[in-house]
């Protein structure tokens, strides 16, 4: 696997979820994980998002997005997250 390749997988779909609007993050939290594949040049990477809570107290979600791919004789995995924060009230 392509680390710098999939640590950009990984930004990028952090990003598109940590956009989405909060009431569609609440509602995947404690859901299934949202996998798709991507192709790192000849070799596939299984993308996996997950969304949780952070500290739910604090209304802080957590979007966890883990990366899978061959390499060689060993199954490679990075994981990346990102914190949401509720806005502050105005």
């Amino acid at each position: 696997m392509d680390r710098d390749t999939a640590y950009s997988v990984l930004a990028r779909e952090l990003e598109r979820s940590r956009r989405l609007p909060r009431p569609d993050l609440v509602r995947c939290i404690s859901g299934p994980a949202i996998e798709r594949t991507e192709w790192d040049g000849a070799e596939p990477l299984t993308i996996e998002i997950l969304v949780e809570w952070a500290d739910e107290d604090a209304g802080v979600i957590r979007i966890r997005a883990t990366s899978n791919g061959p390499s060689g004789w060993r199954l490679e995995r990075l994981e990346e997250t990102v914190l949401v924060r509720p806005l502050d009230p105005e």
